[in-house]
């Protein structure tokens, strides 16, 4: 592929934009000019860096479909140390990988008489995550309120998939290998001990 754009596929299959066996990969080559944009894989992100660079020099499109997206995972793998990943072709949304699985995180402070904040970091050198940020399966985030008497009543969903249909989110259901339901009723947590969760 020399050229030319994948654009706006939406599958339940591996591979938003391409599926290709990786025991064929060696035989197949996109360069700079190739474009994948606006794919997605409705069954999640799967991110596999050690493949990309591996192929990097044969397979190394111009442009992906996550290049918008904030991706953070671990790096090293087995380190629980995190960095925002740069983007390439080989997250599943543009060509199929079986690397680990990235969730979506987001999260919203309601007002309260005045502000309050909501804040969350991962790892052991405590990296930032911006609401609506991707990170890798099993990273451990923290997160913080300010005031954090407000930290109460938090309601934490997952979506099994991220698009049910064409442009349209999933709803939150409690149905799914990866959907999960919990309500953190009340505040035990003080300014040095903030919640942690396990994705």
């Amino acid at each position: 592929m020399t050229g030319g754009k994948i654009a706006g596929n939406r599958t339940d299959n591996d591979g938003g934009g391409l599926f290709a066996p990786h025991n064929m990969l060696g035989n197949i080559t996109i360069a700079q000019p190739a474009i994948f944009t606006g794919d997605m894989e409705r069954n999640g992100l799967r991110v596999d860096n050690l493949l990309a660079e591996e192929q990097c020099e044969r397979i190394n499109p111009g442009a992906v479909s996550v290049t918008d997206l904030h991706i953070i995972g671990e790096t090293p793998q087995g380190s629980d140390n995190f960095a925002v990943l740069a983007p390439h072709g080989f997250t599943n949304y543009d060509i199929n990988t079986q690397g680990l699985r990235f969730w979506r995180v987001t999260y919203v402070a309601e007002q309260h008489q005045g502000q309050s904040e909501i804040t969350a970091e991962v790892g052991l050198n405590n990296l930032p995550v911006p609401s609506n940020s991707l990170v890798s399966d099993g990273a451990l985030l923290t997160f913080d309120a300010n005031p954090i008497r407000f930290f109460r009543n938090w309601e934490i969903w997952t979506r099994a998939m991220e698009k049910a249909e064409e442009s349209e989110l999933a709803d939150f259901e409690l149905q799914g290998e990866y959907t999960i339901y919990h309500l953190l009723a009340a505040t035990l947590h003080n300014d040095k001990h903030p919640c942690s969760w396990l994705f």
